[in-house]
């Protein structure tokens, strides 16, 4: 069972900044961009997540998610259009070991996904199993 939890020990932070990384999956106007970093460290490990969404009117959310078995940990930020920053770096202290899949959604007036893009990466454990 996968337990899902937002993440309050998130630390939001808007830059200004645009980033063109990581495969994208949606519609071909919407530019859209993820960085992990890092994306092999040991536990507990802290992960700067950086996502770029190129303004557009319908964007209306973005929901990043850190998930792996049981795990998983998520952030909603809510996006205003065109009038939304470009960047946004999260901050998510005390990851345990593990593979992680990091997935960016950003999501229209409907809440339904205009676009996708993921990363994976590796917290090892500190005792090797």
């Amino acid at each position: 069972m996968r337990i899902c939890f937002r993440a309050p020990a998130a630390t939001i932070l808007v830059a200004a900044a645009v980033v063109t990384l990581g495969p994208v999956s949606g519609h071909a106007d919407d530019a859209i961009a993820l960085q992990v970093s890092p994306r092999v460290a040991t536990e507990p490990a802290t992960l700067m997540i950086r996502a770029t969404v190129e303004r557009h009117a319908d964007n209306r959310g973005l929901d990043i998610r850190i998930l792996s078995g049981g795990y998983c940990r998520s952030s909603f930020v809510q996006l205003d259009g065109l009038d939304a920053p470009r960047t946004t770096t999260m901050r998510y202290p005390e990851i345990p070991g593990g593979t992680y899949e990091v997935q960016m959604t950003v999501l229209g007036p409907d809440g339904k996904a205009r676009a996708t893009t993921s990363q994976e990466i590796t917290i090892m454990s500190r005792f090797g199993g």
